[in-house]
């Protein structure tokens, strides 16, 4: 048996239906400032007060925004659409160690982001600890999730996930 890191995924509760059948698949990197790679953030610290990337949750999108992401994902975006909380859930992962698409965020940055855009990632998340960033180029498959934590109102409900019996 390999030996596992323990990792946490921030996401929302509307995304776990589909990662419970899916696996964590969704993510991107980005490279250039015109630029981004597939891949799932993954993160060492499991405190979801310390996931500071996600501050505008749960906030209306501004008109630029919904443009912007219409231009990038080709599909209309109402007025009244909201970013969602990507803090309002963790999963704990099991990844292993030897698997080569795990690869740590400052590694890959070293060799494959532009300095002004890494510079503008670790920015955009203050107070978390880029050592703390693994990427994941490929899909998490369920069975790798071993807990779900589910946040309401700062109390902490502790699920497990679907596939733990």
């Amino acid at each position: 048996m390999s030996q596992t890191l323990e990792l946490y995924h921030f996401t929302t509760h509307h995304y776990l239906a589909s990662i419970f059948k899916h696996g964590i698949c969704r993510g991107k990197t980005q490279v250039t400032w015109k630029q981004t790679v597939d891949s799932v953030w993954l993160t060492a610290d499991n405190d979801p007060n310390r996931q500071t990337w996600d501050e505008g949750c749960e906030r209306l999108m501004t008109p630029h925004e919904r443009q912007v992401m219409m231009a990038m994902d080709r599909i209309f975006i109402s007025e009244d659409a909201r970013w969602p909380n990507k803090r309002e859930v963790r999963l704990t992962v099991h990844v292993p160690t030897n698997d080569p698409r795990l690869v740590p965020y400052i590694d890959f940055a070293r060799h494959n982001v532009k300095r002004g855009v890494d510079r503008a990632i670790r920015k955009a998340a203050p107070g978390c600890d880029a050592r703390d960033w693994h990427l994941f180029f490929g899909i998490v498959p369920p069975q790798w999730i071993a807990a779900v934590h589910q946040y309401t109102n700062s109390a902490m409900n502790i699920g497990k996930a679907a596939n733990d019996n």
